[in-house]
């Protein structure tokens, strides 16, 4: 009887230990912690293969496409390790934000290993309502105004900006006014010309470069609609 229960225990130990096992060695929890969301970040965490049997990567999907990933070998002996690298692209996030990778392995118990990417993307500025306007409907010869808030996030009077530059099939008039006490940009926007039915749908932008500091994504504003005729 000893030797049977013996022999049963073995088989157990055998039945638990076997196959392959995945294991994050600094945990299923990536912290980015804050940084300037013009700067492109970079993490490296240790796959280790746990188990008995060669661990297989068969896939690695992210829920955005603000990272890339890199891993150093998809087939890891048993044991040993591989080193997975997670880059952010720069200006691809804006605050808070929570992302997960999914890692499928052969791994029997654990097909599907989640990390979860956290973090807080610090942006030059916010815009104030949202960057695309739609005006909806336009009657001809109707004029219409529009103001946009860019909220800096530094001191503006250290923001360096390039040359307005427009887009589109119908002039705008921009005003611009800088509150250096708020860190505010206010670009008030309106029709520069007479709006014709000919045009049918209104497609204008402007663009503001920032020239400083170096590696900040340009302002851009779009302003779409229609134009109905009455008639």
């Amino acid at each position: 009887m000893k030797k049977f229960l013996g022999l049963l225990l073995v088989l157990l130990t055998i039945n638990c230990f076997a196959g392959s096992v995945i294991k994050i060695v600094e945990g299923k929890d990536v912290k980015f912690g804050k940084f300037k969301a013009n700067l492109a970040q970079k993490k490296i965490i240790t796959i280790k293969n746990s188990g008995d049997e060669n661990l297989i990567i068969k896939n690695i999907r992210t829920t955005c496409g603000c990272s890339k990933i890199n891993i150093l070998s998809k087939n890891i002996n048993p044991g040993e390790t591989t080193k997975l690298t997670i880059n952010l692209n720069k200006n691809s996030l804006s605050g808070s934000f929570n992302k997960i990778i999914f890692i499928e392995t052969n791994d029997p118990k654990n097909r599907f290993m989640k990390l979860n990417l956290t973090g807080t993307a610090k942006v030059l500025y916010t815009i104030t309502p949202r960057s695309n306007f739609y005006l909806g409907f336009i009657k001809e010869n109707q004029n219409f105004k529009k103001t946009f808030i860019v909220k800096f996030n530094e001191d503006i009077s250290t923001i360096k900006f390039g040359k307005l530059i427009q887009k589109g099939n119908l002039k705008l008039k921009i005003d611009k006014t800088i509150d250096k006490k708020a860190n505010n940009l206010t670009l008030t926007i309106s029709n520069d010309e007479t709006v014709k039915t000919k045009i049918t749908r209104i497609k204008s932008s402007i663009e503001i470069p920032i020239i400083s500091p170096e590696q900040q994504p340009t302002i851009k504003l779009k302003i779409t609609g229609l134009v109905k005729d009455e008639k």
